[in-house]
């Protein structure tokens, strides 16, 4: 889980945090890995602020990634510039500028926020690993190991599915009814 912060004096340590991961996306296939990015705005930042309310509400259109990465090339957030940027991912403009509006994405952004400072999370970007958070400098050789023992120690669930209509408790390739 990275909790992190859109706006542009950022972007250093997001990026890094996208780089250091990628491999293991690529490389993980049948265990699961989950990115899940998560809010942190610089409260004391409107620009910070709007710029993680943007993100949800391009979300609504299905191009979160495309404007968080947008928003790196941005040496200003503002109204301006974000209606620049709907129209470049194109983006229904009108839906974007309501959605900007909504208070319930304020109210999500705040969430996240008050969630990862429950967790500990002080400053922006912050990775957690197996809900462990990750503490010192990112690197792949200090990466590496530990996204590698969580990887070697998933176990699929015992129990995978309970079929409510039949009574069938599936466990792993076997059924006992």
């Amino acid at each position: 889980m990275n909790w992190s912060n859109s706006g542009i004096a950022y972007a250093t340590g997001a990026r890094k945090f996208e780089r250091l991961l990628a491999p293991y996306w690529i490389s993980s296939r049948g265990h699961p890995i989950v990115y899940s990015y998560r809010h942190f705005p610089d409260l004391a930042s409107d620009q910070s602020l709007l710029a993680a309310v943007a993100t949800e509400a391009a979300r609504r259109q299905g191009k979160f990634w495309p404007m968080y990465s947008a928003l790196f090339t941005q040496p200003l957030i503002n109204c301006a510039s974000l209606i620049g940027l709907a129209s470049a991912l194109e983006l229904e403009q009108i839906q974007f500028l309501h959605d900007l509006l909504d208070d319930q994405l304020y109210n999500q952004i705040k969430t996240d926020w008050r969630l990862g400072h429950l967790s500990g999370v002080r400053s922006s970007p912050t990775l957690f690993i197996g809900g462990q958070q990750f503490h010192g400098k990112l690197t792949q050789a200090r990466l590496a190991p530990i996204i590698q023992f969580h990887l070697n120690h998933f176990r699929p669930s015992v129990l995978n599915v309970v079929d409510q209509k039949g009574g069938l408790v599936h466990w792993s390739r076997n059924e006992f009814g």
